[in-house]
């Protein structure tokens, strides 16, 4: 078991997974839910998280990163060790800010309109051929995997790929109920754009064949699917390939 005490008070329970990095499991809490993290290269230091007792020896990159009272206090670096039984501090949380139109204008029906990156994920919601708000964040997968394939390698784990769907799916949903309220209308068309990866991800589908050569598209867009309960089937556009023979 790994016992978390958070800035404001709260204490929180979750299970050890020794075979991934202490930084997933504290992620999967939501703790870290919008923090820039660097995803196990041990360069952000946004991880930072404090061993009540028993803090394991400190690997290369925290003794640069870090001071030596820091250590002595236990703090660590939570993607260089691995989620064993432990009792942690975390500091506040530093979270990177949502940018978002702030006034939305009221319309019965709006179309959106979303760019799923590898690090952030950007939108755009529109009444017809006209912008009425747009907004960036994170991609909210972000803590389990910097780049394609850490992110791959994860979803590869048991039950890694429906968590790295639900965070998107989830966060898609939310998204667009929030805009539905802002607006007072009804998002009646939504499109995803990502690149394969991404876009596989976000559909569940399996990504074994893009993590190792040879690399192959089993799935090549241009369709609609659903993304999540209470939203409009999104269009997904087709995926770019390169194809020999």
């Amino acid at each position: 078991m790994i016992l978390i005490h958070t800035h404001d008070g709260r204490t929180i329970e979750t299970a050890a997974a020794p075979e991934q990095p202490l930084e997933h499991i504290v992620f999967l809490t939501g703790l870290w839910a919008g923090v820039p993290l660097c995803a196990g290269l041990g360069r952000c230091g946004l991880c930072r998280v404090r061993f009540i007792s028993s803090a394991p020896k400190p690997a290369a990159e925290e003794m640069k990163k870090l001071s030596e009272a820091a250590l002595e206090s236990g703090w660590r670096l939570a993607c260089l060790h691995p989620a064993e039984p432990c009792e942690i501090e975390l500091p506040e949380p530093v979270r990177a800010s949502r940018k978002a139109t702030r006034d939305i204008p009221h319309t019965e029906r709006f179309s959106l309109a979303i760019d799923l990156g590898t690090t952030t994920l950007q939108w755009s919601a529109l009444s017809g051929a006209e912008v009425i708000a747009e907004g960036g964040e994170l991609n909210p997968q972000n803590g389990l995997g910097g780049e394609v394939m850490s992110r791959l390698a994860h979803s590869l784990r048991p039950g890694g790929a429906e968590t790295l769907r639900r965070l998107v799916s989830e966060r898609i949903r939310s998204l667009t109920l929030d805009l539905e309220r802002g607006t007072g209308g009804r998002c009646e068309a939504l499109c995803v754009s990502g690149n394969s990866v991404m876009t596989y991800l976000l559909l569940g589908l399996d990504g074994s064949t893009l993590a190792a050569a040879p690399y192959r598209l089993s799935y090549q867009g241009g369709d609609e699917r659903t993304i999540a309960k209470g939203i409009p089937r999104a269009y997904i556009p087709p995926l770019l390939a390169v194809r020999r023979g």
